[in-house]
């Protein structure tokens, strides 16, 4: 596991051995912050049932400027000692070694919180408990965001009832790696400047294939992109964003190195023609060889509708005024001619 993005970013993490505690995936954490990032800058973060405090690091990475981590496990504790060492966030960060309930007392009156998150053990009715105590505490305000993960049969038909407003709802597919260890995830790795019809097709497939995918933007400080690493990684997010088990990340250094801290077993390639098959063997031979087999290569051919399409042409007709809506969305386009007007 590792810090996603901010200013820790790639970090790694410690998580307990076991599954006494329940790390939440890279690609839900992507989704939950995506969605708290408006509410984090120099907010007071509160992370109940810690964990590993993945969580409360994430959102300190994310501009956070404190988070209080609560956890009573010995050994979840030691992982949040020592990731709150690992990302420097020493200053930020307070640990209370004991239940929730007692913590909760324990904080009262001493700070109010922005964002509250909780990932109590499944189908024990503590996030029950812990919305009550909430409710008529001085730990939150009307603008305060509470989020926490349940099991999907998990009642939630009382938040009203104690005061709070649903503000919104996700639905994942959580399968335990010692359940169903034949599940693979994957990793799309490219440049994306910009990203074309071709490569959402590409997406699109691989993510009915696997259960998480990850679209990997290649931050290659030695080449001059049209974009920047960061526009490539929010226009591809737009994308793809009715896709639900795709998280989009950049990276740098070798692919093999980080699609093992994503978890990623299998890298995909797109094949657009026979000129295509000789590098992209060679370098899933490389691949290969630098993990010791253990991470494959799959290639899907494009759909015949792209099979002329690239980055690269898209770029050079734009350059000189000409049509690139068949070669990619609205906004890509957009955001394209807005480059070379400049």
């Amino acid at each position: 596991m590792r810090v996603i993005a901010g200013s820790a970013r790639r970090l790694l993490l410690k998580t307990p051995k076991g599954l006494e505690t329940r790390p939440t995936s890279d690609q839900i954490k992507e989704t939950l912050f995506n969605i708290l990032m408006p509410y984090l800058y120099d907010a007071n973060f509160l992370d109940l049932f810690s964990g590993s405090g993945g969580i409360g690091i994430e959102a300190l990475s994310r501009g956070c400027k404190s988070a209080v981590f609560v956890e009573n496990s010995k050994a979840a504790l030691k992982c949040i000692e020592d990731n709150i060492k690992n990302t420097h966030f020493e200053e930020l960060s307070t640990v209370y070694p004991m239940d929730v309930f007692s913590a909760l007392n324990q904080l009262e009156l001493k700070t109010v919180f922005d964002v509250v998150f909780m990932d109590p053990p499944y189908n024990k009715e503590l996030e029950k408990q812990v919305l009550l105590r909430l409710s008529s505490s001085s730990l939150i305000n009307e603008d305060s965001i509470i989020v926490f993960e349940a099991n999907k049969d998990t009642d939630i038909s009382y938040i009203d009832s104690y005061g709070f407003e649903i503000f919104k709802i996700k639905e994942y597919a959580c399968i335990l790696k010692e359940e169903v260890n034949a599940m693979k995830s994957a990793i799309y790795p490219g440049s994306f400047d910009p990203i074309t019809y071709g490569h959402i097709d590409i997406i699109t497939r691989s993510a009915k294939i696997f259960d998480n995918l990850t679209v990997a933007v290649l931050n290659n400080r030695a080449k001059h992109s049209l974009f920047s690493v960061d526009e490539r990684v929010n226009m591809i997010k737009d994308a793809v964003k009715d896709i639900h088990n795709i998280s989009v990340v950049s990276y740098e250094g070798l692919l093999v190195n980080y699609a093992r801290e994503v978890g990623a077993n299998v890298i995909i390639r797109g094949l657009r023609a026979v000129t295509d098959f000789e590098y992209e063997l060679q370098m899933s031979q490389t691949n290969a060889k630098l993990s010791d087999g253990d991470i494959e290569t799959i290639f899907l051919n494009t759909d015949l509708r792209y099979a002329y399409l690239s980055s690269s042409t898209v770029r050079e007709v734009a350059s000189f005024g000409g049509d690139i809506s068949k070669f990619v969305t609205k906004e890509v386009a957009e955001l394209v001619y807005n480059k070379y007007k400049k």
